[in-house]
């Protein structure tokens, strides 16, 4: 499970993308193992 426990700093806007790409990548990941794919790892 992703965690969530990250204190809410002030990121800048590499941070900003950063964890939004990883948000993403943690979504397909659930998706995938939802479809039966096992996951992108």
């Amino acid at each position: 499970m992703a965690d969530w426990s990250m204190p809410p700093e002030e990121p800048d806007d590499g941070e900003k993308w950063l964890k939004l790409a990883q948000a993403v990548a943690v979504l397909l990941d659930a998706l995938m193992a939802l479809r039966g794919g096992g996951g992108l790892r």
